[in-house]
C-alpha cells in the first residue's frame, strides 16, 4: 500500500517500536523505584499496541504482493513482529485488575517485555534482510527493477573496471 508513491508500512512501524521500547524502559525504571508512577509506561505500551495494529494492515497487503522467493522471510518477519505485538499487548492488559491500574510491577512483566523486545529485534533483522540484502521494494509493477540497486550486469561491469585500476 502506498500514499503519494511512498509505502505506508515502513512509515508506520517506527511508532509502535518507539512506544514499546520507551514503555519497557519506563517499566524497568519503575521496577528500580526510580519512578513513582507506572502510568506513562502503560500509556506507551497501549499506544504501541494500537499503532502496531494499524501498521500490520499495510504490511499484510504488501506481503500479498511479494515475489514468491521472498515470502518465507517475510512470513518469519510477520510472525516475529506479531508475536512481539501479542506480548506487548499482554503486558499492557495485565496492568489492569477489576478496571483499575495495578500499582505493583511483578518481575514477570519485565521478562515479558524483554522477550517481546528480543522478538522485535529479530523481526527487525529480517526486515533488513528483505530490504537491504534482497532489495525488496514494492512497485506498481512487480517486475520493475529496484532503481536503488544496480543490475547484476552493472555490478559486474563496475567490478571489472575497478579490477583494471589496481
Amino acid at each position: 500500500m502506498r500514499v503519494l508513491g511512498h509505502p505506508i508500512h515502513p512509515m508506520l512501524v517506527h511508532f509502535p517500536i518507539v512506544f514499546w521500547l520507551t514503555g519497557s524502559t519506563l517499566d524497568f525504571l519503575f521496577w528500580l523505584n526510580w519512578m513513582a508512577d507506572p502510568i506513562l509506561a502503560i500509556w506507551c505500551l497501549g499506544l504501541g499496541a494500537a499503532m502496531g495494529a494499524i501498521a500490520v494492515v499495510p504490511g499484510f497487503v504488501d506481503l500479498l504482493k511479494l515475489e514468491e522467493r521472498h515470502v518465507k522471510v517475510a512470513n518469519w518477519h510477520a510472525a516475529l513482529m506479531c508475536s512481539a505485538w501479542l506480548l506487548f499487548l499482554a503486558s499492557f492488559l495485565l496492568r489492569f485488575q477489576d478496571g483499575t491500574i495495578r500499582t505493583e510491577l511483578p518481575i514477570w512483566v519485565l521478562i515479558l517485555d524483554l522477550i517481546a523486545i528480543i522478538l522485535l529485534a529479530a523481526g527487525g533483522v529480517l526486515s533488513g534482510e528483505l530490504v537491504h540484502k534482497r532489495g525488496v521494494t514494492l512497485t506498481a509493477d512487480r517486475t520493475a527493477p529496484n532503481p536503488s540497486r544496480p543490475s547484476s550486469s552493472e555490478t559486474s561491469r563496475k567490478h571489472s573496471q575497478n579490477a583494471g585500476l589496481r
